[in-house]
């Protein structure tokens, strides 16, 4: 694979998905906080610039963020995974190949061969079409190799054009102000061997003997160097189907009853398995685990599934079951969860005797929920084991009055009953505007 490489990478994704529908926050300083506030994950370049570190805890900092008025927010992930969808769905309209890398950044190919000054304008075209389409700037970096593109996308944040190539000679020049941990695999134990190795820098790795780096650190250090010299060795990576789903959260308060335990093991549950019919897998196994609150390690119950299975009402009943099995009525929990395991794609099942697949009427079911939560908004159904007890008793006492009364009646509730205490705590989350018919941005007109 010949051509060029570049990386397309979000500006502080997370502060510009709200920054995109809240204006005033540009320019001011903006963190985001991890599951129950727990943490920053995200920063502004001006939260940057006041001192504040990725993972700091936040209640060691809020008083520091109230004086200097900084922004806080909680994580708000469904609203950052719909625009990364858009953005990476936006990218694969312009380029012949692509690799989705995380949430925030995928690498572009372009095989035919392009002079620097139109690689420049075909970014400048790029970064300006995802700006117009989408709303989140990005920054871009061009070089004939993926670890050198990445280094470019490093140097282009700095620069006002959000464009850097490391294709030329002369700008290889400016790995000397790269330290070496910026390089793209190098890790902390591999930078502390560098450094007695005298390597400090992107450019001093560049210029080190491969044989040597190979034989000290390893082969995928050896490629690193070769590719920091314009030697491609990392082609792009093809899209893999998952082989675990994992669906867990620590709880806002501790939880004690089995019920709410429940309620919120069937919410992830409910959550893993729309994940695993979109993907169009199915799962061998599945884990459940609970966390309690003086035990810090995590213990769980492991369930096959006689035939493979995404379907929603399978695994809860099974996973419900090793909730029984593992639930101390004197111990309280902060966390549980599901991981699908063995997951298959659905067109390589293998028809056996005693496959249950050919009922179609099942796998109807699970579509019609899908395609109504998809276009309704999440939860507009869903199974009665997601809802929290109170509701549940005050839907069975009205339903037995009269059905249709009581259904509008408990489903215009304000409070969402597939919500419970145990949920996360997120008081500064900001709305789904792009993902809830009810969190719609509302536009005056003066």
């Amino acid at each position: 694979m010949t051509g060029y490489f570049a990386l397309i990478d979000c500006n502080n994704f997370f502060v510009s998905c709200e920054r995109l529908f809240n204006p005033r926050l540009e320019k001011l300083a903006v963190v985001i906080l991890s599951n129950n506030d727990g943490c920053v994950i995200a920063r502004s370049q001006e939260a940057k610039a006041l001192g504040i570190k990725m993972g700091e805890p936040y209640f060691k900092i809020k008083d520091f963020c109230t004086y200097h008025r900084v922004e806080v927010y909680s994580s708000n992930f469904s609203l950052y995974g719909d625009l990364s969808n858009r953005v990476m769905r936006s990218l694969k309209s312009l380029a012949e190949d692509m690799e989705i890398y995380s949430i925030d950044e995928a690498f572009l190919h372009y095989s035919k061969e392009m002079s620097v000054s139109d690689l420049m304008a075909e970014s400048r075209h790029v970064r300006a079409l995802i700006k117009q389409w989408v709303g989140i700037p990005v920054s871009i970096g061009l070089a004939k190799t993926k670890t050198l593109a990445k280094l470019a996308s490093y140097i282009a944040k700095t620069e006002s054009v959000g464009i850097c190539e490391l294709i030329k000679e002369e700008a290889k020049e400016r790995l000397k102000k790269i330290p070496v941990q910026e390089v793209w695999g190098i890790g902390g134990a591999t930078r502390v061997k560098l450094n007695r190795m005298g390597i400090n820098s992107a450019w001093d790795l560049s210029c080190a003997n491969p044989a040597m780096i190979g034989r000290k650190i390893g082969c995928m250090a050896e490629k690193t160097l070769w590719e920091l010299r314009g030697i491609k060795c990392f082609e792009l990576a093809a899209a893999q189907p998952k082989k675990t789903i994992t669906c867990s959260r620590s709880f806002g308060k501790y939880v004690d009853s089995f019920a709410e335990l429940s309620q919120a093991l069937c919410c992830y549950v409910n959550t893993a398995c729309v994940r695993m019919r979109r993907e169009h897998l199915l799962a061998s196994a599945a884990y459940v685990f609970v966390q309690e609150a003086r035990q810090g390690e995590a213990y769980g119950l492991s369930v096959p599934f006689i035939n493979p299975t995404n379907e929603t009402p399978e695994v809860m009943s099974a996973a419900k079951k090793c909730l029984k099995g593992l639930y101390k009525p004197e111990s309280q929990y902060r966390k549980c969860g599901i991981v699908l395991l063995g997951l298959i794609l659905e067109s390589n099942v293998e028809i056996t005797f005693f496959n249950d697949h050919s009922n179609d009427h099942r796998k109807r079911v699970q579509q019609t929920f899908d395609e109504i939560n998809r276009r309704l908004g999440k939860n507009t159904v869903f199974y009665a084991a997601m809802m929290n007890q109170e509701m549940n008793q005050e839907m069975n006492q009205e339903m037995n009055q009269a059905m249709n009364q009581a259904m509008s009646k408990v489903m215009s509730k304000e409070k969402n009953s597939c919500e419970g205490p145990w949920q996360a705590r997120s008081e500064k989350r900001s709305s789904g505007f792009t993902t809830s018919w009810d969190e719609l941005p509302t536009v005056k007109c003066c």
